[in-house]
């Protein structure tokens, strides 16, 4: 991996956590608040718990991936969501490549963040966004040096 697609990553992780930020603060939490959320992000975490304690790894993929897409379907933002689904498949190939990662802590990362979401608490879902991002990106990084082409 060169050094100009590694330095792409933290720009695109601090863009993706804007931008999730942003659609949390403004599309999920007046659903939240006025009761009209629905249950699917805890469904979906709810079988990422049954995935994980299974050590299904293609479960798991799939439910982290279904995961991300709900996050970003509840803000109801159709320019987020239209420039989120092409990359849902890269996410979950880049969690293929992420696979020796715990998913017992990929799992309490995604119930700490879904917890954050019902509460309606924008601040602390935003940073642990944040920090979720941040935590998956030396994994990210030393997983695409692998197969990247360098440029």
């Amino acid at each position: 991996m060169t050094t100009a697609q590694q330095e792409s990553v933290p720009s695109m992780a601090q863009s993706a956590y804007l931008a999730v930020r942003e659609g949390i603060i403004h599309g999920i939490y007046k659903p939240v608040a006025e009761g009209r959320a629905g249950d699917t992000l805890r469904e979906v975490v709810a079988e990422a718990y049954r995935a994980t304690l299974a050590e299904d790894a293609d479960a798991i993929r799939q439910a982290n991936t279904q995961f991300h897409a709900e996050t970003i379907a509840m803000t109801g933002n159709s320019l987020l969501i239209a420039t989120m689904a092409p990359l849902l498949g890269r996410i979950r190939w880049l969690f293929a490549l992420t696979a020796d990662r715990d998913p017992h802590v990929e799992y309490g990362e995604h119930v700490t963040l879904c917890d954050a979401i019902y509460s309606a608490n924008p601040d602390l879902a935003g940073a642990l966004a944040f920090a979720h991002i941040e935590h998956g990106r030396a994994p990210s990084l030393a997983g695409l040096a692998g197969v990247l082409p360098a440029v």
